[in-house]
């Protein structure tokens, strides 16, 4: 049974392609990844059509099948609305990852999906999640000021921060972040994946 993770938030323009794209690469690295791609926008599909490192597979009629893919991780792209079939996706997750900005509109769609989560939860009591700060501008007292009220809300927001980089553009057209010449943001998406499987642990 694979791990599976989704990346979801009920707003979009927040990262969460780019993020599943680069956390599906970076996995591949030693792990078989398969990538389900629920957007209708589907950017994440588009990207990876033919790769030979990561294969992409359509969402199953019966949802429950994700449990049977064959592979290490599925990695799940949401679109940045509230789904029909979403919550039935994270009844069957491992974690679910809530990439935000720092930004008014953000933080009301971070609690609308907390409460989703929160619903999943009842019925998935395994289930791990947390919030991604993502766009991080570096010593914006606006993104400090989010981050303060996220807190508030007693949830658990991962350590690492994935910031405003060009690179972040630019790994979407030279598959993924890891064939950048950008150090930081290797880092920042290998310690991304680092922490979830810490999380999962």
């Amino acid at each position: 049974m694979p791990t599976i993770i989704t990346i979801a938030q009920m707003k979009g323009g927040v990262s969460k392609s780019t993020i599943a794209f680069n956390l599906a690469f970076t996995y591949a690295q030693s792990l078989e990844v398969v990538v389900i791609d629920t957007d209708l926008q589907s950017s994440v599909s588009q990207l990876l059509q033919n790769n030979e490192k990561i294969k992409l597979t359509p969402l199953p009629k019966e949802i429950t099948a994700m449990q049977n893919i064959k592979a290490d991780v599925v990695i799940i792209d949401t679109p940045g609305y509230l789904s029909a079939q979403l919550p039935e996706i994270l009844k069957l997750s491992d974690i679910v990852l809530i990439p935000t900005k720092a930004g008014f509109w953000d933080f009301t769609a971070l609690k609308s999906m907390i409460a989703v989560v929160n619903t999943a939860r009842q019925y998935n009591t395994k289930l791990k999640w947390g919030v991604v700060l993502t766009m991080v501008t570096n010593n914006s007292k606006l993104s400090k000021e989010i981050k303060g009220l996220i807190e508030e809300l007693q949830v658990q927001i991962f350590k690492t921060q994935i910031t405003q980089r060009v690179s972040y553009v630019r790994s979407l057209i030279m598959g993924g972040i890891l064939n950048t010449d950008d150090l930081k943001a290797k880092t920042e998406i290998i310690e991304l994946a680092d922490e979830i499987l810490t999380v999962l642990e």
